[in-house]
Order: structure tokens, then C-alpha cells, then sequence
């Protein structure tokens, strides 16, 4: 169940006084735990063998973005780099030394993982 806190906007546009809801996470789960949980699955692999797996996996998406690619998990996430720059004055006087100022991953939910922000998944109140 996905649990959210109350708060009030303070920004200084038209969103200051209203209220709005934050989703909340009270615990995170590492590979590990994500390991243990597949187990509980019935699944025929280790902890081991699937901490290896996941691990490599991780590893793998990084590689590939950085390489330029993007990484598709079906009904979960796209994986793509992204890159965040300073403006020049001209194209002529753009330089990746000069203008960019961090690489990241970006992460684009699809499919299943998706339609979370379209339907009503069950919420609670923490206050």
C-alpha cells in the first residue's frame, strides 16, 4: 500500500497555502531483500544466484546507457541517459567540457508500472 503525508506548499507562485500530499516510503530494499522476496516466490534459484543476477543486471543498464543506449524492462521502467548543461553563447562555443555539467539515468515508468498516476492504488494517510 503506498502511504502519503499531508503538507503545505510555501512556494511563492499560485501553489502557497494549499495542501498537497507527498507519497511516503518507510523502509528500502536493497538487492538483498529484493533476493529474499523472489525466494518467497516459490523461485527455483538461490538468494545467491539471484543477488548475482540482479547485481549484474544493475551493472549491465549502467554500462549500456553509458554507452548511449536506452535499457527497456517490460512493464516497469525505461532506463536512458541524460545529460544536464550550461548554455553558450553559440553552438560553435558549445563544449562538453565547458557545458556539461552531470550525466544521469533517467527513468520513464511503462506499462504496468505506468497506469499507477491514471488509477486509484490503494493510499493511506500517515500523519
Amino acid at each position: 500500500m503506498i502511504q502519503y503525508a499531508i503538507y503545505q506548499s510555501k512556494a511563492n507562485n499560485y501553489t502557497k497555502g494549499k495542501f498537497y500530499a507527498r507519497a511516503i516510503h518507510t523502509d528500502i530494499v536493497d538487492l538483498e531483500g529484493i533476493a529474499e522476496h523472489m525466494c518467497r516466490h516459490n523461485c527455483s534459484y538461490s538468494k545467491g544466484q539471484i543477488i548475482g543476477l540482479l547485481d549484474d543486471m544493475v551493472g549491465c543498464i549502467r554500462e549500456i546507457c553509458l554507452d548511449g543506449n536506452a535499457v527497456k524492462l517490460p512493464d516497469f521502467a525505461i532506463f536512458k541517459p541524460g545529460i544536464r548543461t550550461k548554455g553558450a553563447k553559440t553552438a560553435k562555443e558549445f563544449t562538453a567540457t565547458e557545458n556539461v555539467l552531470r550525466t544521469y539515468i533517467k527513468i520513464i515508468p511503462t506499462g504496468e508500472a505506468r497506469p499507477l498516476s491514471c488509477r486509484s492504488p490503494p493510499v493511506t494517510c500517515i500523519p
